[in-house]
């Protein structure tokens, strides 16, 4: 999973945009339409994130997690 980050007005420290985590492709492409058209004002970049969907319940052996 995949998390797209801005820095506001180029400055201060990388923040989480509202989007969720999402695949590559799908982050991507979200990186892009932003940094085309906001791309001056802000920075726009992708991380790697650990998937949010741990399945370490007593259910996740029935279903394979």
């Amino acid at each position: 999973m995949y998390q797209l980050q801005i820095l506001w007005k180029q400055q201060g420290q990388w923040e989480n945009t509202v989007f969720t985590p999402r695949d590559f492709v799908a982050c991507k492409y979200l990186w892009e339409e932003y940094t085309k058209h906001y791309g001056l004002e802000h920075s726009y970049r992708i991380v790697e994130v650990k998937s949010t969907m741990d399945c370490d319940t007593p259910m996740a052996d029935v279903y394979g997690g």
